[in-house]
């Protein structure tokens, strides 16, 4: 029988001296107490129609991008996305009906 993996959770940040991403894996407990002091943004599945697709998955992306230009001037400049995240799913109501996906904590 093999033995469980802990869950693991990823910590994404921008390096200004290698101009680069650098993404960890951690233990979730590990990173609980911090993550719960910090801005949270909860994107239930059930919002994406119960599954997890490519353009979830690069909205996302781009999400955290965007967040991390807040705070990061050089990652700003360097920033051209342009997805905004508030684009409502497949079937999430009326045409035209603008439906945020995230829900802040």
């Amino acid at each position: 029988m093999s033995k469980t993996q802990p869950k693991r959770s990823l910590v994404i940040r921008w390096d200004d001296e290698t101009q680069a991403f650098k993404i960890c894996s951690v233990e979730a407990t590990k990173v609980q107490d911090v993550a719960d002091q910090a801005f949270n943004i909860e994107l239930p599945v059930e919002a994406f129609g119960g599954v997890v697709t490519n353009e979830i998955a690069g909205r996302i992306g781009v999400a955290m991008v965007n967040q991390l230009s807040m705070t990061n001037p050089d990652l700003k400049a360097l920033n051209k996305t342009t997805e905004s995240g508030d684009e409502p799913p497949p079937d999430s109501g009326e045409a035209g009906e603008k439906k945020s996906l995230w829900k802040r904590k």
